[in-house]
């Protein structure tokens, strides 16, 4: 059974981090309505792009998500769901199918701070088909993990997350599944979006280290709508 939570466990951070923005190679986060991009979303800056696409996104409080990423081990997941975000981070809600081609899916719900996980036959154990894992557990490295991962979802806290961007390129108009969107390119400081997320303070996690993994400047594109509101992530 530790095995099992620890697998589930695993699974969840995957698909919460991708949610979060923090990884995931391609998505689309949202969709709304609207014609040619207006003034708002055409005409970002790196001073208020933070600002924002921060207010567009808890304005919309809910989104649509189609992502594909990977995980540590090689495999990739196909992601579909919807995501209900409140004016707390602990008010967030999500409901989520990932594909892990020949292996099956996972459904996932995450429900006041505790993920539910169902995993596909082949990494389930016998028992009970669903798995829950308390993110809000002090002990639990992944709750702990999952917990500031969350907090980026706080309104401040999301625009201080943006406030990271070193560079912002507007790469011009272009349709997103019919959709009118405004392309731009985001250099982020990564230290910087790494202390917004105080990841330091995880027990298990070697910031120091991570740091030197990983290159000093993420670069991601992103497509907002005329409000600014994010329609597609990839990176």
């Amino acid at each position: 059974m530790r095995l099992r939570r620890y697998t589930a466990a695993t699974l969840v951070a995957a698909v919460m981090v991708s949610v979060s923005g923090c990884a995931g190679d391609e998505g689309t986060p949202g969709e709304s309505k609207g014609g040619a991009p207006a003034a708002v979303g055409a005409s970002l800056t790196a001073d208020n792009f933070g600002e924002r696409v921060a207010a567009a996104q808890m304005g919309s409080r809910s989104a649509h998500i189609e992502a594909t990423t990977s995980l540590p081990m090689g495999q990739r997941l196909a992601m579909s769901g919807d995501v209900q975000v409140g004016l707390r981070a602990e008010k967030l809600e999500l409901a989520m199918v990932a594909r892990m081609g020949d292996q099956g899916s996972i459904e996932v719900r995450l429900v006041d701070g505790v993920a539910y996980v169902k995993l596909p036959t082949s990494l389930a154990a016998t028992g009970k088909p669903w798995v829950s894992v308390d993110l809000n557990e002090p002990e639990n490295p992944i709750g702990a993990l999952f917990k500031q991962l969350m907090s980026s979802l706080d309104p401040a806290k999301f625009q201080e997350l943006y406030s990271a961007v070193e560079e912002l390129k507007n790469l011009g108009s272009e349709k997103v599944r019919g959709l009118a969107a405004t392309h731009y390119r985001v250099s982020v400081d990564t230290a910087k979006a790494f202390a917004v997320l105080d990841l330091g303070k995880v027990s298990g996690v070697d910031l120091e280290q991570t740091l030197k993994d990983l290159p000093k400047t993420a670069v991601t594109d992103v497509w907002v709508d005329e409000n600014a509101l994010l329609v597609k992530v990839a990176s």
